[in-house]
């Protein structure tokens, strides 16, 4: 994909601006989706991606964008109990990874590589009362274990997202 008058951030002159590049990128994603007769289920997606500056500011022609990893991979389980006690509970966990990125768009400096897991907790009301059916209580926490490295883009650092959670009550009909 091309992409002509891209606006981005550009700190090369130690002003952080807004800039139109014209950038190039190329890339594959992949993602299975399994969901077995037993309650469990599973996604799993990978990423390459390359975003080339074609024109930006000086020294930065054929470089890569900053802050844009290759490589991103993520893996998510999910297990809904269908019987028994717990009948309606729904637990799941997964892993998201991205790997190293530049952290200035001269490609002079990388980013870590960083790794982050979420997890969620469900109740669907329908399964203990039919007159339910459609009602879902769900948790989620996005970052669980609250992993913030830092991470640079046209050279200026901040901190990853911290620890989030949501919660949602919401009706299918």
């Amino acid at each position: 994909m091309d992409q002509k008058d891209g606006v981005v951030f550009d700190a090369s002159t130690g002003i952080n601006k807004q800039r139109q590049l014209d950038l190039n990128s190329r890339g594959v994603e992949l993602e299975a989706n399994a969901s077995l007769d037993n309650g469990f289920s599973f996604i799993a997606s990978y990423t390459y991606l390359r975003v080339k500056i074609e024109r930006g500011a000086e020294g930065t022609d054929g470089k890569e964008l900053s802050a844009t990893p290759n490589h991103i991979l993520s893996l998510w389980g999910h297990y809904q109990f269908e019987n028994g006690t717990l009948e309606g509970l729904g637990l799941g966990t997964g892993v998201r990874v991205a790997g190293s990125s530049y952290g200035d768009d001269t490609n002079t400096f990388r980013n870590s590589a960083r790794a982050f897991v979420d997890a969620s907790l469900s109740y669907d009301f329908g399964y203990r009362n039919p007159k339910l059916e459609g009602v879902k209580l769900q948790v989620n926490a996005k970052n669980l274990f609250d992993n913030q490295k830092t991470i640079c883009s046209a050279g200026y650092c901040y901190r990853d997202e911290g620890r989030s959670l949501f919660a949602s009550l919401r009706y299918r009909f």
